[in-house]
């Protein structure tokens, strides 16, 4: 009897959506504030948003290549099992389940909770937490085909919405901040001030990877992977480097580093005290797209582990409509308990150090794949091998290191929960035949 398969009914605009429904949330709306702590001048903060943007898009051309020879449900743990056998596929699919995507649909949660409470003048922000989370489990049941329709609206409206506070700041902002940039007054950056900054960066641009675990629901993966994953990342990067231009053209780096909401107070010379408000009815627009993807990628991961025999069988039932029950259920409970006793600095922390960790993983099975399916066509192949991959993943472990030496607390907490998952992993996989 054959495995089963998702439905292949996505086209480009699906996945596009999904793309940046997943990347863009309310965290570009606060997090140029954190990076303004740490980064006082002007063309710093902006070169570090562009540093971000180039990791992201040389990153995508692994991902590419990756998501187009093993084009299945499941993303990167496909690409890692298929490089170094199960105990690491498991390693890698267990900790984007249970870590990555739970950890971050959880804070999406908590935030979530929070602007409902501030819009309805009160109440238990977990409580409204749990019934957005419950409303999503509705949306869901009814299938890939609605779920996928709401995405498409939720990603323009976002988009329209960004490309609006853009235009406020460019319209009535002096650009103060270009003609005064300071530095710190030993005249240098600090390597723990730029990794603190660019912790809050990379946590800001993360999860264009995640669109890959919808590569076996789409129509013709091997031309519109490529197309989503490169088209789609430069948009998002366009989009956050010209909204850390206009927040600089209205407030200096010092006003952006005593703002907990940036866009708000970079607005409200415009709109007054309706600008909390209107940001606030934004931001919870944008993480209602967001939070919206974690819920389609998730059941996915458990589908594909499932299916080889890395997880129990329950997460490979479809109901009639093509959806994942079980690993829907699951991501549902998960990001329901973790977003009741996690706080959302602990929860970004975590999740920011194990993607970089797990995506290392990952774009290390390039090269041994290169080496062990050297004959199985490749629709997309990464430009300038192995030149271009050895930069990816040397620029991957410059951030690690620099992670590591200035938060070891942070380095070992994230070092723990892989140890963790991979003694489960050989404990699962001891004794029992590979499959494929």
């Amino acid at each position: 009897m054959s495995a089963p398969r998702l439905a292949p009914i996505l086209g480009l605009r699906e996945g596009v959506a999904m793309l940046i429904g997943i990347v863009i949330g309310v965290g570009i709306l606060r997090t140029p504030g954190l990076v303004a702590q740490h980064l006082p001048s002007p063309w710093l903060i902006v070169g570090a948003w562009l540093l971000g943007g180039v990791m992201v898009a040389v990153s995508t051309l692994v991902f590419a290549e990756l998501s187009t020879l093993l084009p299945k449900a499941g993303g990167k743990y496909v690409y890692a099992r298929a490089a170094f056998g199960d105990v690491a596929g498991f390693v890698v699919g267990a900790s984007e389940f249970l870590g990555l995507r739970s950890f971050t649909a959880a804070a999406k949660a908590v935030v979530i909770g929070t602007y409902t409470a501030t819009l309805l003048g009160g109440g238990d922000p977990r409580v409204y937490s749990g019934i957005i989370v419950l409303g999503y489990l509705a949306l869901h049941l009814r299938g890939l085909p609605t779920t996928v329709r709401v995405q498409n609206w939720a990603s323009l409206l976002k988009g329209s919405f960004l490309v609006a506070v853009i235009a406020l700041c460019f319209w009535h902002g002096s650009g103060e901040s270009w003609h005064t940039p300071v530095l710190p007054s030993t005249g240098t950056v600090t390597l723990l001030a730029f990794a603190l900054a660019y912790q809050s960066i990379w946590y800001t641009y993360y999860g264009w990877e995640d669109v890959v675990k919808m590569t076996e629901d789409l129509r013709d993966p091997a031309r519109m992977m490529p197309r989503i994953l490169l088209g789609g990342s430069t948009l998002i990067a366009a989009i956050y480097i010209l909204l850390n231009v206009g927040f600089l053209q209205v407030l200096t780096p010092a006003q952006m580093a005593l703002s907990d909401f940036v866009a708000r107070d970079a607005l409200a010379s415009t709109l007054g005290a309706a600008a909390g408000t209107v940001l606030t009815v934004g931001g919870l627009l944008l993480l209602l797209g967001s939070i919206n993807v974690n819920f389609i990628s998730m059941p996915r991961i458990a589908f594909g582990l499932a299916r080889d025999g890395l997880a129990p069988e329950a997460f490979l039932t479809l109901d009639r409509k093509g959806t994942p029950r079980a690993g829907l259920l699951c991501a549902i409970l998960l990001v329901l308990v973790l977003s009741t006793i996690g706080t959302f600095e602990l929860l970004v922390r975590i999740m920011t150090f194990i993607s970089l960790l797990v995506d290392g993983v990952v774009i290390l099975a390039l090269f041994r794949l290169r080496h062990t399916m050297s004959d199985t066509p490749r629709p997309f192949r990464i430009p300038w091998y192995p030149y271009l991959p050895i930069v990816v993943a040397l620029m991957y472990a410059t951030v690690i290191a620099m992670v590591s030496a200035t938060q070891p607390e942070l380095a070992l907490g994230g070092a723990a929960v892989l140890v963790v998952v991979l003694v489960a992993g050989v404990l699962l996989t001891r004794g029992r035949p590979r499959t494929n």
